[in-house]
């Protein structure tokens, strides 16, 4: 190629960039300008008239874009990504000069995704024993980022499942399952993308950010944005730990294989613990014995204490003995309630005839999250996903009473006695606990 057509490339490639530059700082222009109209007829901050764009244009099925440029009556520009083009430059140079986690999350979040309407952004790291630790947050809270502080390997997330398969989660309608993904009791319906931190030669980590109310799609453009903020993250978090993240991921997939000839070279087989029965006696025998220190979930001193006095038979058996070992159950005396019964001491008490469809495995004792919901929707005649809402609201003193004032008139109106209710709710409160 000859040095009058590279130029010439090169003159092309930078018109075509010149006008993509041109389109967004045109589509920003209608965003920020339809933003402000709406500070100024529902008042509120920018974060609020932001949220509040997003729910206008989902709900008559229009972009955002489209939606402001409907609030500004004019047509809208050329569709593009989300992410302002300066606020990538933004968040690039400020990335290069963070110092820590807090810092990097900061500089992706404020110049990258709060223009596009995200309300959230977690980053955790991957330690070298597996577990997720989250290095930097905006918007989650004190009290959210301390419960999402450290995943085990064994913890159930949308950020464990984007590091173990490395693929990137885009979820258009938020989590099925709110203890999959932080403050998804928060913004229950808010989309989500969850993306696979890495580098050329290992994972470093996720990224989980949250947007208040649901997107129609993820288009090509937003994801090739997304994910090249995660690029942006692998680098920062490359640069804190140097070589010693590649050599620590590199120990990490060793794991496995170091476990497999150790079991090989003591027992003289390999056990492959996917084959092992649930019903496996022996195994039974040491839970019910109480010697479980070193097995997960079920090794602390109050559960050594809890497990030889409930002598689990069955893989349930298990599954209600950890759920029982909570904060709600403990401080609402339900433990011993659950294991007088289960030994036949007294009867289980199941609040009404009604409930015991619900609450026969567990002796009359609301173990899971699903018994709350029964309890719910067969006493007030709401649905299912009616009641998980209700169960949702009980987390905060605000929503209990307001709950309460709606639980009680509709089970009275349905028959049920004043003593059922009273005692339902008490299980209902209690459990929130």
């Amino acid at each position: 190629m000859s040095d009058l057509e590279r130029l010439a490339r090169l003159v092309a490639h930078q018109r075509e960039q010149l006008a993509q530059l041109r389109a967004r700082a045109a589509a920003d222009a209608v965003l920020e300008q339809a933003k402000g109209r709406l500070v100024e007829r529902v008042g509120g901050s920018l974060a609020r008239a932001t949220e509040h764009l997003h729910t206008l244009a989902d709900s008559v099925g229009l972009t955002p874009l489209e939606m402001a440029a409907e609030l500004m009556e004019t047509a809208p520009p050329p569709p593009g990504g989300d992410i302002p083009v300066l606020g990538l430059r933004l968040a690039e140079t400020r990335v290069s000069t963070a110092r820590d986690g807090d810092a990097l999350a900061d500089a992706v979040f404020t110049e990258a995704l709060l223009p596009t309407g995200a309300v959230a952004l977690a980053i955790w790291r991957m330690e070298p024993d597996g577990t997720l630790r989250l290095v930097g947050q905006r918007g989650l809270g004190s009290a959210e980022a301390s419960r999402w502080r450290q995943l085990p390997p064994q913890f159930a997330a949308n950020a464990r499942t984007a590091v173990v398969e490395q693929r990137q989660l885009w979820l258009r309608a938020g989590v099925s399952d709110p203890t999959l993904a932080p403050a998804a009791d928060r913004w229950p319906g808010g989309a989500r993308a969850v993306l696979p931190i890495r580098n050329s030669r290992a994972v470093l980590g996720a990224m989980e950010i949250c947007w208040p109310v649901p997107r129609r799609e993820f288009t090509a453009g937003q994801r090739t944005e997304l994910a090249a903020l995660a690029d942006l993250c692998a680098s920062a978090l490359s640069d804190v730990d140097g070589e010693q993240s590649w050599l620590l991921g590199l120990l990490d997939s060793l794991v496995d294989a170091v476990l497999t000839a150790r079991a090989e070279r003591v027992d003289g087989e390999v056990v492959d613990i996917d084959t092992v029965p649930r019903d496996d006696p022996a195994t039974f025998e040491l839970v019910q014995s109480a010697k479980t220190l070193g097995m997960f979930q079920i090794e602390s001193p109050g559960q050594r204490e809890l497990v030889g006095k409930f002598a689990p038979e069955t893989f349930n058996d298990i599954i209600i003995d950890i759920s029982l070992f909570r904060p709600g159950p403990v401080k609402t005396n339900m433990v011993p309630a659950f294991l007088e019964s289960r030994w036949g001491f007294k009867q289980p008490d199941f609040l009404h005839e009604d409930l015991r469809f619900a609450l026969a495995e567990t002796f009359g004792v609301v173990v899971f999250h699903e018994q709350v919901l029964h309890i719910i929707a067969t006493m007030t005649g709401c649905s299912l996903s009616e009641a998980d809402e209700v169960r949702r609201a009980l987390s905060d003193p605000e929503g209990i009473a307001r709950m309460r004032s709606w639980f009680r008139p509709l089970a009275a109106r349905r028959g049920y006695p004043v003593d059922v209710i009273g005692k339902a709710w008490e299980v209902l409160e209690g459990f929130a606990a």
